[in-house]
Formats: structure tokens, C-alpha cells, sequence
């Protein structure tokens, strides 16, 4: 008999087409958590108030755009994968 390994989404009881919006989720709160620690201690101001070619702030701006870019992709993907879980009676096949 095979044993399956630990998952922490089958302890939440998480279904598989709801992991990859979460997982994103995970991600973007560690990098906004991240940028809020260092709006804190005032490094955020000294970059920018330091940095003449504005390149910081455009780096900032591409990483905004790229993480709405995939937030709305990842968005679609899921729910791509709930209207497949629904269509075909909840059996998924493995992501």
C-alpha cells in the first residue's frame, strides 16, 4: 500500500483548482509585508530620494504591473480549473 505524502492543502481541505490564486496570494502578501518593513525604517523614501535615473521607480512600477498581470492570469487560470471541476463532477486531473 503507498503512502501519500503530507500536503498542507489537503489539511485545509483546500481544493486543487483554488491552489494556484493562493499560492500567488502567499507571494504577494510576503512582498507587500516586505515593502512595508522597509517603508518603516525609511529605506523606501532613501531609494528613491536617492536614486537620480528614476530606475528604482521604474523597477517598482514593472513589478506592480507584473504582479497585477498575474494576479488577473492566475485568476483566470482557477477559474478555468473550477468551471473544468464542475463540467466534469469534481474529478480533476492531477496540476
Amino acid at each position: 500500500m503507498e503512502r501519500e505524502s503530507f500536503s498542507p492543502w489537503r489539511v485545509f481541505r483546500v481544493e486543487r483548482h483554488h491552489q494556484p490564486l493562493l499560492k500567488w496570494m502567499l507571494i504577494a502578501a510576503v512582498a507587500v509585508f516586505a515593502f512595508f518593513v522597509a517603508a518603516s525604517y525609511g529605506l523606501v523614501r532613501e531609494v528613491f530620494d536617492i536614486d537620480r535615473t528614476y530606475i528604482s521607480l521604474t523597477i517598482t512600477l514593472l513589478f506592480v504591473a507584473t504582479s497585477i498581470h498575474c494576479l488577473l492570469r492566475t485568476v483566470f487560470i482557477s477559474r478555468q480549473l473550477d468551471f473544468t471541476a464542475k463540467d466534469s463532477g469534481g474529478g480533476l486531473i492531477a496540476v
